[in-house]
């Protein structure tokens, strides 16, 4: 079909889907629903994407390509902001706040490059994690209740769009808080609970949408197996994934690959569908068991690539690291989260796409710790010491 007519990068198959999707919502007025050559049906990828630009494009009138464009572009600008004022307010120091404004700034814009949903993955952290840590200064009860109900929400919603870009972010909001020795640990509690509360509130509403979807398919659809799909299938990314390293069992890192392995174990299977996930897990334990060395062939091989990418990344962060006193709770929330996202690099393969969040972490550690070794006078010489986040 040719390279798709959007200004931010985006795969043509998304893009594809995105067409289809906004056919079935129109005819349908049900969100999820793809009209396929006449046929209702639905994808097998993490279905958030689908819903809100097919709804965008119908509500402002626009087309598929202009109101993708527009929901990336706003977020990542709405990101940008809520992250620098976020980080105007957590430190008073120029120095660490250029850092930290430079940081986000330079990963908003490899966001923007890089497009698709990936974007989410950045988004999360550039725009709460100098929240997450500002409510650590404040001591304030509201601002842990405001802060945690906002991140447990749009964590939610995120990992609708991309499976577990929001994770994260729980990750080091948990680390974040719960880690603390500054703050009333009942403080800190009902921050946790607001956060938990609300992604799980936003989850249900995911659900509900889910259901109604069904519910639809269930009365038009030709294959039932169609009915379990709303996230990207995961023992196929990891099957394939095994390709990173050449081999005689898993050739390459391409979805026909897992396709034919799933043919040959069940020609009735639908890629993306529960039977195919299935018969690739039990595919990849196999592989494990039968090759443990190709196994771990790969996961070195991923590893030092994920490694090299926290190094560059992070960069002014690991420098400063042993000339500023350690805080615990700072510290391990960023290692938590970068070491949560690096699983899609370790499971998968390491592309920089897929480690985005991993990245975009690395980026704000070297920013906070930074922040952190100005103010405990690392830099006394050079820089005016400022307060520092609690931990």
């Amino acid at each position: 079909m040719g390279p798709p007519p959007t200004r931010i990068r985006i795969m043509p198959t998304r893009y594809l889907y995105l067409i289809e999707m906004e056919a079935g919502l129109e005819k349908t007025h049900v969100l999820g629903v793809e009209l396929d050559n006449g046929r209702f049906t639905t994808t097998g990828d993490d279905l958030g994407l689908y819903c809100i630009v097919p709804w965008l494009a119908l509500k402002l009138r626009l087309s598929v390509a202009n109101a993708y464009d527009l929901f990336i572009t706003l977020l990542i600008a709405a990101s940008l902001i809520s992250g620098v004022l976020g980080s105007v307010k957590l430190t008073s120091s120029t120095w660490s706040r250029l850092v930290a404004i430079t940081a986000q700034a330079l990963v908003a814009t490899l966001a923007a490059r890089t497009g698709d949903v990936y974007v989410m993955m950045a988004a999360l952290p550039i725009a709460l994690a100098s929240w997450i840590l500002l409510a650590l200064r404040r001591e304030s009860l509201p601002a842990f209740i405001a802060v945690g109900a906002i991140v447990g929400w749009i964590a939610a919603l995120a990992n609708v769009v991309r499976g577990h870009s929001g994770t994260a972010l729980i990750v080091f909001t948990f680390f974040a808080w719960a880690l603390s020795t500054k703050v009333r640990p009942a403080m800190r509690l009902v921050g946790l609970g607001a956060a938990f509360l609300c992604f799980a509130l936003g989850w249900a509403a995911f659900q509900n949408l889910v259901a109604k979807r069904n519910a639809f398919l269930e009365t038009h659809a030709v294959n039932e197996s169609l009915l379990g799909r709303h996230g990207h299938p995961f023992w196929h990314s990891v099957y394939i994934g095994f390709g990173y390293v050449k081999n005689d069992v898993v050739p390459e890192y391409r979805d026909e690959v897992g396709v034919a392995k799933v043919c040959s174990m069940d020609p009735a299977a639908g890629f993306g569908s529960p039977q195919s996930e299935s018969d690739l897990r039990t595919a990849t334990l196999q592989l494990v068991r039968a090759r443990p060395g190709l196994v771990l062939h790969n996961l070195l091989a991923k590893l030092l690539v994920v490694l090299v990418y926290l190094l560059a990344f992070g960069n002014i962060g690991w420098l400063v690291l042993f000339r500023r006193p350690m805080v615990l709770a700072i510290d391990l929330a960023f290692f938590a989260a970068m070491a949560f996202d690096s699983l899609f690099g370790l499971l998968v393969i390491p592309r920089a796409a897929y480690l985005f969040g991993m990245l975009t972490y690395a980026a704000l550690f070297g920013a906070i710790s930074f922040m952190l070794a100005a103010a405990s006078g690392g830099f006394r010489n050079l820089w005016p010491a400022s307060r520092p986040p609690h931990g």
